[in-house]
């Protein structure tokens, strides 16, 4: 059995092998010393996170080295973390991959239950205009639009991670896409990345 110790990200506690640990805390910490921003980390710590949930690594789970090599294939190099002008080539390659657009409720720029908003994400759309249509549609189908919304909203799921935010717009999860296109970290003090 793997020795194993524990460590935070994003303030959120797991279990890891000592050499996973290892490996993960010199590439978080080279991460951080080519974007030298807490807020940037934080949001990068994050996203570690929702690529180990998807992974199917629970809070508090164990993260075993073969993990790390996940969350670093997703993530990128090192290297794709610094000045844009120096890795213009790199994003260029990301950027052509643009993920499928999926249709969610945004939650965080919500009305009722986030329905226009998510729909305004997914057209790249004004909301306000969005949220007009549903107006007028409820008023001109005698209220059948106010049942659509109903349905729409109990079916549409929720945009909760930075990831889901930025596919409902039908953008990458990249360092830059995550920290310029969704809403900046409200903890804005130096974060520990391990403890």
């Amino acid at each position: 059995m793997k020795e194993i110790t524990r460590i935070h990200l994003a303030k959120k506690p797991f279990e890891i092998e000592i050499d996973a640990k290892k490996d993960l805390q010199k590439y978080l910490q080279d991460i951080e010393a080519a974007v030298q921003s807490s807020d940037v980390m934080y949001e990068i710590e994050a996203r570690v996170i929702e690529i180990l949930l998807e992974n199917g690594v629970e809070i508090g789970g164990v993260i075993s080295s073969s993990e790390v090599v996940k969350i670093k294939k997703q993530m990128g190099e090192v290297g794709d973390f610094v000045d844009e002008s120096e890795n213009d080539t790199a994003q260029k390659s990301i950027s052509e991959e643009k993920p499928k657009k999926r249709l969610m409720r945004d939650t965080e720029n919500n009305i009722a239950a986030g329905v226009a908003s998510g729909m305004a994400a997914y057209f790249d759309m004004d909301v306000n205009i969005v949220r007009l249509i549903w107006v007028l549609i409820t008023l001109f189908t005698s209220g059948a639009g106010f049942i659509f919304y109903i349905i729409a909203a109990l079916i549409l799921p929720a945009a909760k991670t930075s990831s889901e935010k930025l596919q409902m717009r039908g953008l990458s999860p990249t360092i830059e896409n995550i920290t310029t296109k969704t809403e900046p970290s409200k903890n804005s003090n130096k974060m520990h990345i391990f403890s």
